[in-house]
């Protein structure tokens, strides 16, 4: 499981969280990869960026489990706009403790 936080301020760390999460699938390293989109990621995702949605298109295309957290985007009011890129927009405290007693790692971003 792969939670990315980084948001606007830290770009970098976005797309390298972003491609990371592309090539561990693409090449097999992890059999199952779910991507947790929280706080100022979700911001970022919504933003229109070019280089961000490149990457997310890329993650779908992977079939990629895709979550954020619903508390954070309504607080930002993107929640629409998170659903229409295809993002699973839930209460994700209960996904992620599930995902972690599943035996998931929380790898942070």
């Amino acid at each position: 499981m792969i939670i990315i936080t980084a948001g606007e301020n830290e770009l970098e760390k976005f797309i390298s969280a972003m491609s990371f999460s592309i090539n561990v699938k693409k090449k097999s390293y992890m059999d199952d990869v779910k991507v947790v989109f929280f706080g100022p990621s979700e911001k970022l995702l919504a933003s229109n960026n070019t280089d961000v949605i490149n990457l997310f298109t890329q993650i779908k295309a992977l079939n990629i489990d895709i979550f954020a957290c619903k508390n954070v985007s309504d607080s930002f009011s993107i929640t629409p706009k998170l659903i229409d890129l295809g993002l699973n927009v839930s209460y994700i405290g209960k996904i992620v403790t599930d995902l972690l007693k599943d035996g998931y790692t929380a790898l942070t971003f």
